[in-house]
């Protein structure tokens, strides 16, 4: 318990949280100590502060604050150093916007290859998103935030948003080719206006509006999180393995 809450104060972030939390409830419904995960372009961080559990993270940049409790592999998306099945959950959470459009089935395929039990994936999707990462990114450049700018949306807006659809058929496309049974379900997440305000949140330069945004707003998750109705910006998608 008091691991934990050094790792809420240490590493969450109100955002961040809103996108983890979702898949954090999905991991540990099942979770057992016997059990590896893996997440894909991890960073530095990623999710394992959330989970407050051991995490491999696969990613070609881990800049940044580090967490004890990730382990770094150096890694493409598209090829990873893993054999079939090496992990029970396998997470990719904003990362699939960052790929070219005509790498993403690549990409897929093999994150699903290395997944054993779950393959968890998260992306901006639709129209309204994606205007939103216009709007913001031009107000980022305004506001001389100009590697937030780049960090957050160039990708984005040079490769397209995924197309939930088309992310679902691949991966059905690749189950049944290899005889693998299981379901798949998707959710919304993240109200298009709350992620608006908490984004204003890195364009600051002010201390106590960012301490404002990066930690009395962790007080407000719980209520944060019953606005995922009306527009969303992201979708996660659940490919339970069977």
């Amino acid at each position: 318990m008091f691991s934990k809450l050094i790792n809420i104060i240490k590493y969450w972030h109100p955002k961040v949280a809103l996108r983890y939390l979702p898949i954090v409830e999905e991991i540990e419904k099942e979770f057992t100590n016997k059990n590896l995960i893996l997440e894909i372009g991890s960073g530095a961080i990623g999710i394992a502060p959330y989970l407050n559990r051991e995490v491999v993270g696969a990613d070609r940049d881990f800049s940044g604050k580090e967490c004890s409790i990730l382990k770094q592999v150096v890694a493409d998306a598209l090829n990873l150093p893993f054999a079939d099945k090496s992990f029970d959950f396998v997470i990719a959470s904003d990362v699939l916007e960052h790929i070219p459009q005509e790498k993403r089935k690549k990409a897929i395929k093999e994150w699903l290859r290395v997944a054993k039990n779950e393959l968890i994936i998260a992306f901006p999707e639709g129209i309204e998103a994606e205007k939103q990462d216009r709007e913001l990114y031009e107000e980022f450049k305004k506001r001389k935030c100009l590697d937030c700018a780049e960090k957050f949306f160039q990708d984005h807006l040079k490769y397209g948003l995924p197309k939930v659809e088309e992310v679902i058929k691949w991966i059905k496309g690749f189950m049944g080719d290899k005889g693998i049974k299981g379901e798949i379900r998707e959710i919304d997440n993240l109200n298009l206006r709350l992620r608006k305000f908490l984004m204003q949140g890195w364009m600051t330069k002010n201390f106590f509006v960012d301490f404002f945004f990066r930690k009395i707003m962790l007080f407000f998750i719980p209520i944060l999180r019953l606005f995922n109705n009306q527009l969303t910006y992201r979708k996660i998608i659940f490919v339970k393995i069977k």
